[in-house]
């Protein structure tokens, strides 16, 4: 903390500590946050590797993920609130 206003606090005292900071920060401009490179989501270089470069092979384990009866139901969220 660069200011100190001791207790009793009067509110002279206290604009002048606030006064005194505020005039002693320079005016730097923020820079922009640089953008960050898009996130690659899917690897299919390596995904191949995993199958040995099968795509039947790669087609055939993303549809057991893709069978109705092996995933649970996904949906809305339920309303916990009472």
């Amino acid at each position: 903390m660069d200011g100190y206003v001791p207790k009793p606090i009067r509110h002279q005292d206290l604009f002048e500590t606030i006064q005194t900071l505020v005039l002693n920060v320079p005016n730097i401009p923020a820079d922009a946050p640089a953008e960050k490179p898009p996130v690659e989501v899917l690897d299919e270089a390596l995904l191949a590797s995993h199958v040995d470069s099968d795509p039947q092979l790669l087609r055939d384990i993303v549809g057991l993920f893709k069978a109705p009866g092996l995933r649970p139901n996904i949906g809305p969220p339920k309303n916990t609130a009472r």
